[in-house]
């Protein structure tokens, strides 16, 4: 499992499982930036015939102009552990099995029972921050076997906060919300931390103000809020 930027690419297709659905999207780099070249959900995927779901993505590579593609699958919320590891400095150097070391103690599965990939969020002269994010292999199992099932080759998996986080670093410290009709993926972004959860809409502001406290941003901190579209409309 691999934590890939999708925007790196100049034609690039990325899938998000929302519930029973899978939203399709086409992203292409041009001089005047990053356009929107096409979009479609296939519902109630899981009950789709293998044959079925392959015929509705070659009409949707077809319908934005490419014969053939790679996916970039993002996970829900539901199906990824998230966690932030504080490091010394000197570990940049073993890194990777620093890690390694480290991600045993950081799920409750059995050991070995995850994928996994990290990114450094923040590193200065004494310590590093990296991000964590871990899916069962039985979970991240059950998806590579129903996309290679459907013949969608996909190039790599990734999940809503590190996508997010590479979209929306820039902005920190920055609240991103994503309504899904009764629920909300709630991701706080800093320098240093990235907070990551799903909480009940009702519920938002005050998971707004825990987040913060999580984060440690100061009573006074400026804060800015963007709302993604309700994905349940």
């Amino acid at each position: 499992m691999t934590l890939t930027d999708m925007f790196t690419l100049k034609t690039a297709i990325g899938i998000a499982v929302h519930g029973d659905d899978l939203e399709l999207v086409c992203l292409k780099r041009g001089l005047g930036g990053i356009a929107e070249a096409g979009r479609t959900r296939i519902a109630n995927f899981r009950a789709h015939r293998a044959d079925l779901a392959a015929a509705a993505y070659r009409d949707f590579l077809r319908a934005c102009g490419l014969s053939q593609a790679n996916a970039i699958v993002a996970l829900p919320r539901r199906d990824v552990l998230l966690r932030m590891l504080s490091l010394p400095a000197e570990a940049l150097r073993t890194l990777d099995k620093t890690v390694e070391y480290q991600v045993d103690g950081l799920h409750p599965f059995e050991e070995g029972g995850v994928d996994y990939a990290y990114s450094v969020l923040h590193q200065d002269p004494t310590q590093i921050q990296a991000a964590v994010v871990m899916v069962e292999k039985t979970i991240a199992a059950s998806y590579s076997d129903w996309f290679a099932q459907a013949a969608i080759p996909v190039a790599g998996f990734t999940a809503n906060p590190a996508v997010l986080y590479g979209a929306f670093a820039a902005s920190a410290p920055v609240f991103v919300v994503l309504r899904n009709g009764p629920t909300a993926e709630l991701l706080g972004i800093s320098r240093e931390v990235l907070v990551s959860r799903e909480v009940q809409a009702a519920h938002l502001e005050r998971e707004l103000q825990l987040c913060r406290a999580e984060m440690r941003l100061d009573a006074e901190a400026q804060i800015q809020m963007i709302e993604q579209p309700d994905l349940a409309h």
